[in-house]
């Protein structure tokens, strides 16, 4: 396995996605293991993929679920433009650019591996 110091950005989404996830995994094990310990900023990335996942499946076999299908999707991605409009007023544009693509990759794969890591099998 490569080693990754913290504080270096990743080379690829891929590779964020993939450090986020399994930071997800670990936030559940300890969730599982300290249910004491579960604060609202540890689950709302998962709330936010299981919101999104749930409306966007009922749209496809509920024409009403439409409508709060696209508000979600169309609320998460205003925040998205609005953290990348804020880091252009101090990063390069490339830079920010790629702020609200790296925000949405961190957040679905956190979220993901928390509910993985929640509803998986217990070792």
């Amino acid at each position: 396995m490569k080693s990754t110091r913290i504080g270096l950005p990743r080379g690829s989404f891929s590779g964020l996605a993939r450090q986020y996830w399994h930071y997800g995994r670990g936030r559940a094990r300890v969730l599982r293991k300290h249910p004491d310990f579960v604060q609202p900023r540890h689950l709302v990335p998962a709330a936010l993929v299981a919101s999104l996942a749930l409306s966007g499946a009922a749209a496809t076999v509920v024409a009403a679920a439409v409508p709060l299908a696209a508000g979600l999707a169309g609320a998460y991605g205003a925040v998205l433009l609005a953290a990348g409009a804020h880091a252009a007023r101090r990063a390069p544009a490339r830079d920010a650019a790629l702020v609200p693509a790296a925000i949405a990759c961190m957040h679905v794969a956190y979220g993901a591996g928390v509910l993985a890591g929640l509803v998986g099998r217990r070792r």
